[in-house]
């Protein structure tokens, strides 16, 4: 699992990813939860708003299956 971390780190990092991927990838539970791997890996970064988007999207979509 930590390859997987690694490369979706790293996929943040450079943009290729958004915060909502690595948490899917990762299976996180929560968005808290992904902001903690992120930050012990110093890979931290403001979200733009097309990342708040598609978090809205995507909770809004879960909201409606639950």
């Amino acid at each position: 699992m930590k390859v997987l971390e690694d490369a979706a780190v790293e996929a943040y990092r450079q943009g290729k990813l958004t915060a909502m991927q690595v948490r899917v990838l990762l299976g996180h539970e929560s968005r808290r939860e992904t902001q903690e791997v992120l930050a012990s890996h110093d890979a931290i970064r403001s979200l733009g708003a097309d990342e708040v988007l598609v978090d809205a999207e995507v909770a809004w979509a879960a909201r409606k299956v639950s």
